[in-house]
């Protein structure tokens, strides 16, 4: 929400945007500091203050969301959504997948489209 938003540092916002228009990237710490002009120990300490987790727990949770999206609403295979929000391996994105939701990919797009009927 926009109102929890504007009480961020405007570092910390940057971050978050920036993660969120890199999702298919692997983000270094440092370098994501470096884009938002703070130092690596800074960002971790403002972003875990502000956000409630690490950088890299946001990252994963933003991924998570939008391969949900991409299941809900596209026909793209488990690989190419995976793939689409940062994996290269389908296997590793299935196991991140599945402890995220307690479903395998297919298992929650099988899910998604039974509760369509």
């Amino acid at each position: 929400p926009e109102a929890g938003r504007a009480r961020l540092d405007p570092r910390v916002r940057e971050a978050l945007d920036y993660l969120c228009r890199h999702l298919d990237q692997s983000i270094p710490l440092d370098a994501l500091a470096e884009h938002c002009g703070l130092s690596a120990s800074r960002l971790a300490h403002l972003f875990r203050e502000q956000v409630a987790m690490t950088p890299v727990q946001f990252l994963e949770s933003q991924r998570m969301r939008r391969a949900r999206q991409l299941l809900e609403v596209t026909g793209m295979s488990v690989a190419e959504v995976g793939y689409e929000v940062g994996y290269d391996n389908p296997f590793y994105f299935s196991l991140r997948f599945k402890k995220a939701t307690g479903k395998s990919p297919r298992q929650y797009r099988d899910a998604q489209v039974n509760q369509g009927r």
